[in-house]
């Protein structure tokens, strides 16, 4: 056996299979995580997280309506906290047509967590309230609170290491949904038009 195969053999047998013990998280196109195990996150559709208890703030992200009548809308900020071990999860949540089923999603936060063999996965949710003027949230300060608090959603063993809101992406894109719903009809449709040209 030439030397290249031999080593080649050798580093495979003494690499350690580590991917194989941790939990993998898809989550449907619609839907951003903001905070995991108390970080802020900037979302992504597929999360690697460590076995055991893990909790993530998220919100469904959308386009509601058509033409000139279609707006741009997020749901309230939701905390799903679960239990699982060496597994690949699917995130669902209920499909939001309208702003009724949204308003519905926002009061009821119906999330299924299921495995790779369709197994349901229990899991806790709460909404994650903040009162006022919202342009900017420190999610990991938030949920830090949140997880002193007698929520079943709430994990206080999950430590919190705030980082600098101004360095996360989210932030840019908070602030971009918060302008474009203040604006009238007219300017979101140049801001559309000026936005497909980049």
């Amino acid at each position: 056996m030439n030397k290249p195969i031999l080593l080649l053999l050798t580093l495979l047998l003494l690499t350690p299979v580590c991917s194989q013990a941790d939990v993998q998280l898809t989550l449907p196109a619609n839907v951003r995580v903001v905070a995991c195990n108390g970080q802020n996150s900037s979302g992504q559709s597929c999360l690697t997280l460590p076995d055991g208890k893990n909790q993530i703030a998220l919100r469904f992200e959308g386009e509601l309506g058509r033409g000139k009548d279609a707006e741009y809308v997020y749901s309230e900020v939701i905390v799903a906290s679960f239990e699982a071990r060496n597994a690949k999860l699917h995130l669902k949540i209920p499909e939001v047509r309208g702003s009724h089923s949204l308003k519905r999603f926002n009061m009821d936060p119906q999330i299924e967590l299921t495995d790779a063999t369709g197994r349901s996965v229990t899991c806790q949710t709460a909404v994650l309230k903040k009162e006022g003027f919202q342009i900017q949230r420190d999610y990991a300060q938030e949920l830090a609170e949140f997880n002193t608090s007698g929520s079943p959603a709430a994990i206080p063993a999950v430590s919190i290491t705030a980082q600098p809101a101004a360095s996360d992406p989210a932030i840019a894109g908070q602030m971009l949904q918060y302008w474009y719903q203040q604006a009238d009809a007219t300017t979101r449709t140049e801001f559309k038009r000026w936005l497909e040209k980049q």
